[in-house]
């Protein structure tokens, strides 16, 4: 993890240059290990390059946009981060310029962004951390960090816990099986085919599962990974916990999310958000107000920002910040889109909320 004094002034180009020095010859020497527990240390590598380059980027957008604590919320928003806050398109998980002004944004408007993620605990620190946030759930709501406090609160069950502990010492007895180091409440596991990181399938992920006896356990497949997780945590109890902690418990919630697992936290919501083309299923709750958006990942979470902060004056104070920023030529051109001003699709939000105070 990088340093907490790290500027905007002092990250240079060849502060980038050798961070993607790093995950590059990361990624030769993963390519070069045998199966076994050999690879498991070039994988550990690789994964702490990637966090290196996505915390450069972060601190980067976090002090060009100024982003703040918000001292005295109105409303909170429970975030998801995969495919919402960040994207993965760049090799390594990064939010975007877009995405770094939607924080600035809710923050300017009093809303208190609580991250809930399947991330592990560590990596929900992080960003709490370098965003100046309050909070977040890690491991689909098996752990909670209190970012006001720094105290964590572990709500998985005792079974549960007993069977990650029992599976990864299944797993890592299995040759073609790495596993995240940085994951303790849930289990992260990806195996080496044709060169790429990729999950356990869902047929093979319910074997694994059965031939232990782990009922307590359930799996979500990503696109290089597979989470295990206890059975009997979701984003909405982990949430719940959260604001609870917090004093936040008597203030309006909205959620954004993209997949299967973000539906309890979606379904808890006064305010539910959808980027385009995700969860088309979804059916929201008897008094809940939802939003598609016709955006995916920063876009639309600066979509949902100006529907949760209507005012058009924070939101012209945002980007014409964004107009003075001059952004280094080292920014990958895929974060580098700025949000357009919009008072967006749905102006009778902002006399939803004002109902709701």
């Amino acid at each position: 993890m990088l340093p907490e004094s790290l500027t905007v002034a002092s990250i240079t180009q060849q502060t980038w240059d050798a961070a993607q020095a790093e995950l590059g010859e990361a990624w030769r020497s993963l390519h070069a290990s045998r199966a076994g527990i050999a690879r498991q240390v070039p994988f550990e590598r690789v994964l702490i390059a990637e966090r290196r380059c996505t915390d450069i980027l972060h601190a980067w957008f976090s002090d060009a946009l100024q982003l703040e604590f918000v001292d005295a919320p109105r409303l909170v928003l429970s975030l998801d981060v995969d495919g919402v806050l960040e994207d993965d398109r760049e090799g390594f998980s990064s939010t975007s310029i877009a995405g770094a002004a939607a924080l600035r944004l809710l923050g300017l408007g009093g809303v208190a962004v609580l991250l809930n993620t399947a991330r592990s605990l560590q990596e929900v620190i992080s960003r709490v951390e370098r965003f100046k946030l309050l909070g977040g759930v890690a491991a689909f709501g098996a752990s909670v960090w209190d970012g006001v406090y720094g105290r964590e609160y572990y709500l998985l069950s005792d079974a549960g816990a007993a069977q990650i502990d029992r599976l990864r010492a299944i797993l890592r007895r299995d040759p073609g099986s790495l596993l995240d180091a940085s994951y303790a409440c849930s289990l992260r596991t990806s195996r080496m085919m044709d060169g790429r990181l990729r999950p356990i399938v869902g047929d093979e992920a319910r074997k694994v599962l059965d031939r232990g006896g782990l009922s307590d356990l359930t799996f979500w497949v990503a696109p290089r990974h597979t989470d295990f997780v206890d059975r009997s945590v979701d984003k909405a109890r982990g949430i719940d916990r959260l604001v609870l902690e917090l004093g936040l418990r008597r203030l309006p919630l909205a959620a954004m999310g993209d997949a299967g697992c973000d539906v309890p936290m979606l379904k808890a919501a006064d305010f539910a958000f959808l980027p385009a083309a995700t969860l088309p299923s979804y059916v929201r709750t008897r008094r809940q107000r939802l939003m598609r958006s016709r955006h995916l990942g920063g876009q639309a979470l600066w979509e949902a920002a100006c529907q949760l902060v209507p005012s058009t004056s924070l939101q012209r104070q945002v980007i014409d910040r964004l107009q003075e920023l001059r952004l280094p030529d080292w920014i990958p051109e895929s974060l580098r889109t700025p949000p357009p001003l919009t008072r967006g699709l749905f102006p009778r939000l902002a006399t939803a909320l004002a109902t709701r105070r």
